[in-house]
């Protein structure tokens, strides 16, 4: 979330409250991460003791359950968005990555847990999950959008901050009236404010964090507009001011153009149109290296099946950035024995797994290795994982496959509909890899088998699969009320 913007709004009276009735009969998409976040954070449902523990929190479904029930109850639907691949802009700094990383687990297991339990429906957006809430805001696929204030780096006018379920209510805030309690006068300088104050696109800027430990302390927001008062309210002009300080320069990039990326990336953050097409925002001013922001392209098919949950994020993030990066555990477990296990051990399944997808990608991947980064390594360049010199798997996995008789027989055990056709799919191919109780020689017949080539057929020949359901009032009809 964009620092502090949230408290700004609440002490200038621009959050607003409304009662949930009035989401009566609609569709409100949820940013997964925030509502997660909301659970974990907040005072009456927030668990003692949590990263001494480790794992799932263990009211963590009961908490969700109860507080989706809430949302039935006034006949509002939610559709939870989670974030998939991690763009190049990211901040990448130790701790942003274990936030991430811990965020990213923490939605995944809420996704493989709880929603797939409930019949709760859910995508996974290319990158942002903001960004693909943004997208759909204001069109026929939802009325509403709830997340963190990141969403208001993007062309929208109302998000909804926090959903109170004890109390019935939601808070909300608008764009412009934002930009109009801070005097900025456009939207393009607001969006300037909001990265330099600090989210997850871009770190907060050097200079503004001599705020927090000044006596007049002031909101980030407040402190980022007062800056861009002094240059023009032109976020490039600022960090050109202070680009020679040395806080302001890393090993590898400096902060003006992490700004400048992290600006493009907001402008054109890649997502899934509801006809299933993966591009860029405003992709007619889009440039053509997009790809030094966002990452290489990952081929269509990968992407459905990463918004679906058939797959998750982790091992496609490690192929996309080419590096895997090991932190420090909540633990801060330091030993030799540890330390064996993340830089060796570990290495060969990283290493097979890896390999196997890029068989499946273009070319770009199959001839480039990816790096092991541990904080206890005083090697900076890391280590290779050596996927180049394994052999090809494909012999290995020709003769994995799933018959339709066992999918059938999962999905009724599961009672689920044919709607949830996907997960029972998935939910036999996980059995079927730990058990081999499925496994059996390929069968002309009745067989599924795991692509291995992105040439087959689907979304590559233009195939395309609607990704939301229209409801029967727009976004802003529903807000006109408010």
């Amino acid at each position: 979330m964009i620092t502090e913007l949230e408290e700004w709004a609440a002490t200038t009276g621009l959050l607003e409250s409304s009662p949930l009735e009035q989401l009566s009969g609609r569709t409100v998409a949820i940013e997964a991460e925030h509502f997660i976040d909301r659970i974990l954070t907040n005072p009456s449902t927030r668990e003692p003791l949590l990263p001494a523990l480790g794992g799932l929190p263990f009211a963590l479904e009961s908490n969700v359950h109860s507080q989706i029930t809430v949302l039935g109850s006034y006949g509002i639907t939610p559709l939870f968005m989670f974030s998939g691949l991690s763009p190049q802009t990211q901040n990448s700094t130790s701790r942003s990555i274990e936030n991430s990383v811990k965020a990213i687990r923490n939605a995944w297991e809420l996704y493989s847990g709880i929603l797939h339990k409930y019949n709760i429906d859910f995508r996974v957006a290319p990158y942002s999950a903001v960004a693909q809430l943004a997208s759909i805001d204001g069109t026929a696929y939802c009325d509403a959008i709830c997340g963190s204030t990141e969403l208001l780096l993007f062309d929208v006018e109302r998000i909804i901050t926090k959903i109170d379920f004890e109390n019935s209510s939601f808070s909300w805030v608008t764009r412009s009236s934002c930009v109009d309690a801070l005097g900025l006068g456009s939207t393009s300088a607001f969006v300037d404010a909001c990265l330099l104050s600090g989210s997850s696109f871009l770190p907060t800027l050097p200079q503004l964090t001599n705020v927090l430990a000044s006596p007049l302390k002031q909101p980030m927001i407040k402190a980022a507009t007062e800056l861009l008062r002094r240059h023009g309210l032109s976020g490039n002009v600022v960090c050109m001011h202070y680009q020679d300080l040395p806080q302001n320069n890393e090993a590898n990039s400096s902060y003006l153009e992490r700004y400048q990326k992290a600006r493009l990336a907001v402008r054109h953050h890649i997502v899934i149109q509801p006809d299933g097409t993966v591009e860029p925002l405003d992709k007619a001013n889009a440039p053509g290296d997009l790809h030094a922001l966002m990452g290489q392209q990952m081929p269509p098919e990968i992407i459905d099946y990463l918004s679906r949950g058939v797959i998750g994020p982790r091992v496609l993030n490690w192929r996309a950035s080419g590096a895997v990066y090991e932190t420090v555990p909540l633990d801060c477990d330091d030993s030799d024995a540890y330390h064996a296990l993340v830089r060796d051990k570990l290495v060969p399944l990283r290493a097979s797994a890896l390999s196997l997808l890029s068989q499946s990608l273009n070319r770009y991947y199959q001839h480039r290795d990816v790096t092991l980064h541990c904080w206890f390594d005083s090697n900076d360049n890391g280590k290779q994982l050596g996927i180049l010199d394994l052999p090809d798997p494909k012999p290995i996995i020709a003769g994995w496959n799933v018959k339709i008789d066992a999918i059938e027989k999962k999905a009724t055990q599961l009672k689920v509909s044919s709607k949830a056709a996907t997960s029972c799919v998935r939910e036999v191919v996980l059995t079927a890899i730990f058990s081999s109780k499925y496994l059996s020689s390929p069968s002309p017949s009745k067989a599924l088998r795991i692509p291995t080539s992105p040439s087959r057929q689907g979304l590559q020949e233009g195939k395309r699969t609607r990704l939301f359901r229209p409801t029967k009032r727009s976004f802003a009809t529903r807000f006109g009320a408010f």
